[in-house]
Order: structure tokens, then C-alpha cells, then sequence
């Protein structure tokens, strides 16, 4: 079976990895949501400068400021090897 690396290891595996090293998932939503709130606000009132180029490094760079504060994978796209 391969392995996420995106979350943690048992029993806390519903939980990605974060910047908090939060291991409560519920906990981790509420931080995440925080977090990325300010940050859309500086999407918002123009404050972060991303180019609106509308294609797949337009989303990332979204999701990189949104979630910079909470993954330190924000903005990557996650691969996961499955059998």
C-alpha cells in the first residue's frame, strides 16, 4: 500500500501535514481557515500582486498565497503513488 505523504501517519492519518503541526483534523480546519483569511483578503484588496493569467499556474499561485501560512507544500500540485 503507498504511503501519502501528504498526512500524517496513524492514527492521524485524515489529517495533511501542516505548518502547525497540528494532528487534529477539525482543529487544522478551523487554523486553515484563519489563516487563509487574511490572506484572501490581500487577494482582494490587490495587495498580493498574481498575474490573472487564467491557466494552471494562475490557480497555484492562488492556492501558494492562500495557504502559505498552513502548508508547505501550498501551491504544488500534491502526487500521490497508489497501487
Amino acid at each position: 500500500m503507498a504511503t501519502d505523504p501528504y498526512v500524517y501517519p496513524p492514527p492521524h492519518q485524515e489529517t495533511l501535514r501542516n505548518e502547525f503541526g497540528e494532528l487534529d483534523k477539525d482543529i487544522l480546519k478551523g487554523l486553515e481557515y484563519a489563516a487563509a483569511a487574511e490572506r484572501q483578503r490581500q487577494l482582494e484588496s490587490g495587495e498580493a500582486d498574481i498575474p490573472r493569467t487564467y491557466d494552471g499556474r494562475h490557480v497555484e499561485a492562488i492556492h501558494a498565497h492562500l495557504f502559505q501560512d498552513v502548508y508547505d507544500w501550498a501551491g504544488q500540485r500534491r502526487t500521490v503513488e497508489r497501487d
